[in-house]
């Protein structure tokens, strides 16, 4: 608990994403250089970039720059946002940018707003902007819903065609980003009118083969018997643009050659044990430095084999529970390497291991 506690308050104090990208100054020029992402928590307010790693961090506030982006295909474009309870000049991600305007306005929790804010914002010719709020309460979502939907058939009146993918849409980027690429295409038959469209950023996946050493204890006998463990996951991002949180799908063979001495059999002799398991998790990382510390969590099944040596009786249980982990990744210039402890709590067997790995790219 201690050290889970730890490790997220080195995170959140650790919670800059630096990725390659650009900004676009006053004078149209373009500098590439490295930037600070921060998923919310203000992105919108100021702009960190670097010359490279070993550079001092510049600070841009919207007034200073016209733009700023990332190679994985986020933008965010400098502008006074005007709507109800909000006028502010900020940096907002762009969308969609054609005869009408498509952004997302993400605050993270700050003392300026204590709830944060999330929506997207539609920019119509005239330059008035409708506001398509994002709500996640389960109280007020349906009103919020029919609000917005009410919102873009004003928006769209002229254009029927679009009732129908409006009635039935969700209030989130990719549904959103489609509505208003199919108002484009009707009011430009012959020739593209949208300057911008975000890029689909696929989704990323790595393989990491690991071993290591495991100490395991069966519930119905006693002490903890060390082994060695070998297995592999395979990892996929969970968020469209950051790698700070991830999706493990593991599986993993413990063995212990030197087992218990057995206490329901009248035989001394000893034997092997295996434990076959499958894992699921999800992963918060650090994304900074060298050594980068991370926390997983999830659920874990298999099965449990013991038999003494040169015996026919033999314990073969299914076994189940919660698995839990932290550990850092050694990120050197060509390579990862995962140190990682986890612990297995389970209805049967429960396992403790210390494996380390190399992280394979898939895409």
């Amino acid at each position: 608990m201690l050290l889970s506690l730890n490790f997220v308050i080195y995170a959140s104090n650790s919670n800059i994403e630096w990725m390659n990208g650009y900004i676009i100054t006053h004078s149209n020029d373009t500098i590439h250089g490295i930037l600070g992402y921060r998923n919310g928590n203000g992105d919108w307010r100021e702009c960190l970039f670097k010359n490279s790693p070993q550079s001092e961090i510049i600070t841009y506030i919207p007034e200073e720059i016209i733009s700023y982006g990332y190679e994985k295909g986020l933008t965010y474009v400098s502008k006074e946002i005007d709507i109800p309870h909000f006028k502010k000049y900020v940096f907002i991600e762009t969308l969609l940018t054609g005869n009408i305007n498509l952004y997302y306005l993400k605050i993270g929790v700050c003392p300026e707003y204590p709830d944060g804010k999330s929506s997207f914002i539609a920019e119509a010719p005239s330059g008035k902007m409708i506001e398509l709020k994002e709500d996640k309460n389960l109280k007020t979502e349906n009103i919020t819903r029919q609000q917005n939907r009410a919102k873009l058939n004003f928006l769209f009146t002229e254009y029927p065609e679009l009732k129908s993918q409006i009635d039935n849409i969700r209030i989130d980027r990719k549904s959103l980003i489609k509505l208003f690429s199919n108002f484009h295409k009707i009011i430009c038959a012959d020739f593209s009118c949208v300057s911008y469209k975000e890029k689909n950023s696929p989704r990323r996946w790595w393989i990491t083969p690991q071993a290591g050493a495991v100490i395991n204890h069966y519930n119905d006998l006693n002490g903890w018997h060390p082994g060695f463990a070998i297995g592999s996951f395979v990892t996929t991002n969970l968020s469209k643009f950051s790698d700070r949180f991830v999706f493990n799908i593991g599986l993993e063979l413990n063995t212990s050659p030197d087992y218990l001495y057995w206490t329901e059999f009248p035989s001394s002799k000893k034997g092997w044990s295996y434990t076959l398991t499958n894992y699921y998790t999800i992963e918060s990382r650090v994304m900074n430095g060298t050594a980068r510390p991370f926390f997983e969590i999830g659920v874990h099944h298999g099965y449990f084999i013991a038999q003494q040596y040169k015996a026919k009786n033999a314990i073969n249980v299914y076994n189940w529970g919660i698995i839990a982990g932290i550990g850092m990744y050694l990120h050197l210039k060509k390579c990862e390497l995962p140190i990682r402890i986890r612990y297995c709590y389970g209805n049967k067997v429960d396992m403790a291991t210390l494996t380390i790995g190399y992280t394979f790219k898939l895409k």
